[in-house]
């Protein structure tokens, strides 16, 4: 089983999430959609990185793809990364609660991109190609840690 699974609303943030594991030497196995969850566990893989292709779709229906995988997810025993854009794009909230299904704990939530410009202060997403500051924590849906993070060290 994973040690590892990232779940992204598409595809190019399954990749990047992803890609930096495998630079790492770890295996790494991306599923493309629900359908191909179990043949890519069957992969065995040190990190899964799931595509569920749910940023442009209606958030109840991501809400309910989310929340069927969070059984299969759960059993895994693996640490469960949400990947979201760094501009807060897509259904976060709804795929988080049905990723978490009432889970009431809160969350870490870092979507800043220092490396591009793009930082967290204050709860709020800012810099490169952020017109207007983003909050944070109303596109989680649920309690959460938002840290400030202006570089790739405080990030880590």
């Amino acid at each position: 089983m994973p040690a590892l699974v990232l779940v992204a609303d598409d595809l190019t943030g399954a990749l990047d999430s992803a890609v930096a594991f495998a630079a790492r030497g770890m295996s790494v196995t991306v599923a493309r959609g629900a359908p191909a969850l179990e043949a890519a566990l069957a992969r065995d893989p040190q990190v899964l990185a799931l595509s569920t292709g749910t940023r442009e779709i209606p958030a109840a229906q991501a809400r309910r793809i989310h929340a069927a995988l969070a059984p299969r997810l759960a059993g895994t025993g693996a640490i469960l990364v949400k990947k979201v854009d760094s501009r807060l794009k897509g259904n976060i909230a709804a795929e988080l609660d049905g990723l978490l299904a009432g889970d009431p704990r809160p969350v870490l939530a870092l979507p800043a991109l220092p490396r591009l410009g793009r930082i967290v202060a204050a709860g709020q997403v800012t810099g490169h190609g952020v017109a207007m500051p983003i909050a944070v924590a109303p596109r989680l849906g649920r309690p959460a840690r938002i840290p400030d993070c202006r570089s790739a060290a405080e990030m880590a």
